[in-house]
């Protein structure tokens, strides 16, 4: 049956996420009772990524640049779906969230987006991501800046705008959800969250994330390309 949705997971030696992330996906797809696909792009891993990837999803394909927005678009491009999903190699969805936002993409939305939580976190680094949520949920009002873990395209809007920005080592989703929204409505599903593995925020440590994310936000809205974004494992 042809699939009316791609599921598109880029993947960088995820191994230890990866069967997991997909296992959250194939439940939400049974639960949609919507015909989808899977498809993970490795971005030349080298651990065992590509063998899990080959064993659980409908196709995988190899993106040798280390630009995530490339890894994205190589996904999208090989796709057969009406509506993308691009959900990250460690991030897992709730069972509702397919059915969800594909309802958003038929009846109303070019772009949709929810809730992004680490996990686990402390009480502090909870309340920081809670009020990074609701500036995702009110960007919808005014120029959609909607997080890359887990967002969903019309594909048609998707090609007609080239994809992810390959110049853009970060803020690619920002980017892209930016320009969507200027072509028709971007949804944020409020009571949707998808669960994030909280790297980011263990390895750096909080004051050193938040000082990434400040300069990698004030190089967007300056209209600047970051050449470096460190990538953490």
């Amino acid at each position: 049956m042809h699939p009316i949705i791609s599921i598109i997971i880029p993947a960088f030696n995820e191994e230890k996420n990866l069967v997991k992330t997909i296992d959250a996906i194939k439940k939400s797809i049974a639960f949609a009772k919507i015909p989808a696909e899977i498809i993970v792009v490795d971005n030349d891993s080298s651990d065992g990524t590509y063998k899990i990837a080959k064993r659980l999803s409908d196709a995988v394909f190899i993106e040798k640049r280390h630009v995530i927005a490339a890894v994205r678009n190589t996904g999208a491009k090989h796709s057969h779906g009406a509506y993308l999903l691009f959900i990250d190699a460690d991030t897992l969805i709730p069972v509702q969230l397919i059915r969800d936002f594909v309802n958003a993409l038929r009846t109303r939305a070019v772009i949709v987006g929810c809730n992004v939580m680490p996990f686990p976190l402390n009480p502090i680094e909870r309340n920081l991501f809670k009020a990074f949520n609701l500036i995702l949920r009110s960007s919808a009002h005014h120029g959609a800046a909607f997080s890359g873990n887990c967002v969903g395209y019309r594909k048609d809007v998707f090609q007609k705008l080239g994809g992810f920005d390959e110049d853009r080592v970060a803020s690619e989703d920002h980017d892209l959800s930016n320009r969507a929204s200027k072509l028709g409505k971007a949804v944020f599903l409020k009571h949707l969250t998808v669960k994030t593995s909280n790297r980011r925020v263990k390895n750096l440590g909080l004051p050193l994330m938040l000082m990434g994310w400040s300069k990698t936000t004030l190089f967007y809205l300056l209209g600047l390309k970051r050449k470096k974004y460190r990538i953490t494992r």
